[in-house]
């Protein structure tokens, strides 16, 4: 599949792509998400932003280059690219080309995380809103630490996994789904940006699950425990989880940083289990399932609810391209 074609695959909106401290001050950061190679780098002030990983030049990686005077500097003839992705300087001519360009995408960084604008298909930058996390990590201050796992699948199959809660009495049967009822249906409630899953018996009460859309996933277990999943899309066949845990229990800083840190180690290890399934998935988006005619069933209500609105975002900047 073709750059393009997989690029084609997601719909636009603000998508958390990398963490925040992944992105250094001097090192570019080269990374594919949405199967195109992208940099990542920070000027003044530590502003991150975002550019095709490619020189228009002579088609070079700009991640191996680095940043000088707020620009990203070509590590093969020093051309000199700003934010907004015009060249700012040829050196032989010791001028600025504005003809010569490279793609650029809006970034915000927040939290801990970096966002990205991704335009979709059409390949146009113009931003729309801003985004944003859940009011229950951002209400109040709470211990967390980050993990990253990677999952030989594409992005779609591993954000239905974590809304498939019949899974559990099979997949985690030694660990979280011990005593699970596959016969117990879940309360789905979609809105316009958001899936969510009751997993108790009280409507809106905790625990619950949240899929912020696009990629944000959230498990509430307590006021004061949660779970979160940002899916990073890479390529058709791979996505990186950016896990982290909350916890407000222990307020002492160090000793909260710690249990976070093994809440963490045992999610891995309950992800680990996941992951050995969902990468026998064929090769590509979800979406692929229709050709397939995957039958869904009952308890696959909001993995319907999610193809749903997937389809029709796609459709919506489709239409706009036309």
């Amino acid at each position: 599949m073709t750059e393009t074609e997989q690029a084609s695959q997601y719909p636009p909106g603000w998508w958390i792509v990398a963490l925040s401290r992944e992105v250094h001050s001097q090192k570019p950061l080269g990374i594919k998400r949405f199967g195109k190679n992208l940099v990542f780098w920070r000027s003044e002030g530590n502003k991150v932003h975002a550019l095709d990983d490619l020189c228009p030049h002579r088609s070079v990686k700009l991640s191996l280059g680095r940043v000088r005077d707020n620009c990203l500097e070509c590590p093969f003839h020093g051309f000199r690219f700003s934010p907004d992705g015009n060249c700012a300087l040829i050196p032989e001519t010791g001028k600025p080309a504005p003809g010569i360009a490279v793609p650029s995408y809006a970034v915000e960084e927040r939290d801990g995380y970096i966002w990205l604008w991704w335009p979709g298909s059409n390949g146009q930058t113009g931003r729309v809103g801003e985004p944003a996390l859940f009011e229950e990590v951002t209400a109040q201050t709470m211990s967390w630490w980050d993990d990253a796992v990677d999952q030989g699948c594409h992005a779609t199959r591993a954000i239905e996994n974590q809304l498939d809660t019949a899974h559990l009495a099979f997949v985690h049967a030694t660990t979280i789904g011990r005593g699970s009822n596959p016969k117990e249906r879940k309360r789905v409630v979609a809105k316009e940006m958001e899936i969510k899953i009751e997993l108790g018996n009280v409507p809106e009460a905790i625990p619950y699950i949240r899929l912020c859309l696009p990629n944000y996933w959230i498990n509430v277990i307590h006021p004061r425990f949660m779970a979160t999943i940002a899916f990073a899309p890479v390529d058709e066949g791979r996505v990186r989880l950016y896990m982290r845990t909350y916890q407000r229990f222990i307020v002492f800083p160090i000793i909260g940083r710690l249990i976070t840190w093994v809440l963490n180690v045992v999610n891995r290890v309950i992800l680990n289990q996941d992951t050995r399934v969902v990468e026998s998935h064929p090769v590509g988006t979800a979406f692929a399932g229709l050709e397939m005619k995957e039958q869904l069933v009952g308890s696959d209500l909001a993995i319907r609810e999610f193809r749903k609105w997937w389809a029709n975002e796609l459709q919506k900047a489709s239409s706009k391209e036309e």
